[in-house]
């Protein structure tokens, strides 16, 4: 029994630790920014190191599958279609999104790109209505919730947005005074990574 009932809660525990994950990365990253760091250097870094993981595990990966297939003659090509396709999503999905990202908490605080990213589900949504990939009902509760859940999303990035708390990280010399950041630009560049 036990076993049975915990397995319900494993997608929720992930989802938690995910998000408690998002939040220390954004605090990371504020202090880093806080200490002097350029938001494109950082994304550079964060891409290099991204990068020496990856590729051994694609290299070990292919491998594995190759000594695990039956035929040794299927080999996999790239076209110049799908080449332009995954340009086109490492562009928009990689560079510009993080960029976009980092350079708003750099001009806000690591609170707001946490309150930001959970616009996520609610810009899915309405561009999936807006592209009528998503069908709505005004009288179906199924797209009540979603209507309700979309709302919900955007008026609490909206009062992140605009409801300032106390600095966490105020006790640095680097860090300039509230006068200083450029707060709606923050919040815009991080509504646009949320968008991307």
């Amino acid at each position: 029994m036990g076993s049975s009932s915990s397995s319900g809660y494993k997608p929720l525990m992930v989802m938690v630790t995910l998000q408690f994950a998002y939040s220390g990365l954004a605090l990371f990253t504020k202090a880093a920014f806080t200490g002097g760091m350029s938001p494109r250097v950082f994304v550079v870094y964060r891409q290099a190191v991204a990068t020496m993981i990856m590729v051994p595990m694609a290299c070990l990966s292919r491998r594995r599958s190759k000594r695990n297939s039956s035929s040794s003659a299927e080999v996999v090509s790239l076209t110049w279609e799908s080449f332009s396709w995954i340009f086109a999503a490492a562009l928009v999905g990689v560079t510009l999104n993080q960029n976009a990202y980092f350079e708003g908490i750099n001009l806000s605080n690591s609170t707001v790109a946490s309150a930001m990213s959970d616009l996520i589900p609610a810009i899915t949504f309405t561009l999936a209505a807006f592209l009528r990939m998503e069908m709505i009902n005004i009288r179906s509760l199924r797209s009540g919730a979603k209507i309700l859940g979309t709302a919900i999303c955007v008026f609490g990035a909206m009062a992140m947005a605009f409801l300032k708390g106390p600095k966490l990280l105020n006790n640095s010399p680097f860090m300039a005074s509230s006068e200083d950041y450029d707060w709606l630009m923050g919040c815009l560049l991080l509504f646009a990574a949320s968008f991307l």
